[in-house]
């Protein structure tokens, strides 16, 4: 077995001591020869080690050397070792192909590291219990939690939400988020956009997820102050001719399906050209503010104030019956 594991034939190594040092690696013969000495001198119970050797054609051949003396004369010295030769080539084949998979698993996971601490969004990452297993600067930031506080704590203990409609109607076209409220720690509430994503064990099974997050508030602000904008006059701030339309029509469905009453009140101011003519644009332009103001002093906050035209208003008197 010996001399095939190598590729002699039995005569070749017949008589020829020299032979098993001839064919150790020079990178390994040092170590192997002190790890013998220790053993003959009884100062290590037995022989072990994994080296390389030389075999006939050229390649080298990992084998794990186990061996023991059995047999000393009265001086001590030994006379008899016993021992075998295994060949582990292919052991250590699998372990150095698992050491550069380890290796390029370490880069691959520092990289996404690096990846998810650079990149904008926040990213919260939680385990199977719901424990956050990481969280980047930008989620840190955003909740309000000190470096590292965060990890091994449960989601809602860090990143507690609750529905927000209005976010939710601003976001709804970007597929897969989602709008909510978030109350940092400090007690400042943010609005926030979402995507959860499940993370699958290899069985399918759950074993946890990734939270994306982002800070909406100043858009959603704007969102609205855009929306306000839409079905608002500019100059007076009551409803507009488009927002007038809308409620009239809602009242139009309400009536139908409930059989209430609801009344609309059109308003012309006389003369409003004269003023206009005489005192100019600025002083017809306070003045349809006072107005404005007068008719929204004067009916319910749920009735519905519209400007439709330059001097002519509407009121909407939601169930309201004659």
């Amino acid at each position: 077995s010996w001399t095939s594991m190598f590729g002699y034939d039995p005569s070749e190594i017949d008589g020829n001591d020299a032979l098993w040092s001839s064919l150790i690696h020079p990178d390994d013969r040092d170590l192997v020869e002190r790890t013998s000495v220790e053993h003959q001198a009884g100062r290590i119970p037995f022989f072990e080690l994994e080296y390389r050797m030389r075999h006939k054609l050229g390649h080298w051949i990992w084998v794990l050397d186990r061996g023991k003396v059995v047999e000393r004369d009265s001086d001590g010295a030994v006379t008899r070792m016993i021992g075998t030769l295994t060949d582990i080539s292919q052991r250590k084949q699998i372990e150095d192909d698992l050491a550069v998979a380890a290796r390029l698993l370490a880069h691959e996971k520092e990289r996404l590291r690096v990846t998810l601490e650079s990149i904008g969004d926040a990213v919260i990452c939680t385990d199977a219990k719901g424990a956050i297993s990481f969280m980047n600067p930008e989620a840190e930031r955003l909740t309000g939690t000190e470096p590292g506080e965060g990890v091994g704590q449960q989601l809602e203990q860090v990143y507690a939400l609750e529905a927000d409609a209005a976010s939710s109607n601003i976001v709804s076209e970007n597929q897969g988020w989602s709008g909510r409220v978030m109350e940092r720690r400090d007690g400042v509430r943010l609005a926030v956009r979402e995507v959860v994503t499940p993370i699958l064990s290899g069985n399918g099974a759950p074993d946890g997820s990734v939270i994306v997050f982002q800070d909406f508030t100043e858009m959603r602000r704007m969102q609205r102050e855009l929306q306000h904008a839409a079905m608002h006059d500019p100059l007076t701030g009551l409803s507009n001719r488009a927002h007038f339309r809308d409620a009239m029509e809602e009242l139009r469905r309400r009536s139908m399906i409930d059989g209430s009453e609801h009344q609309v009140i059109c308003i012309d101011l006389d003369r409003f050209k004269y003023v206009n003519d005489t005192a100019g644009h600025a002083a017809g332009d306070a003045m349809l503010k006072m107005v404005a103001r007068a008719i929204r002093d004067t009916v319910r906050s749920s009735d519905t104030v519209a400007r439709v035209g330059g001097d002519e208003f509407a009121v909407v008197l939601a169930s309201c019956p004659k």
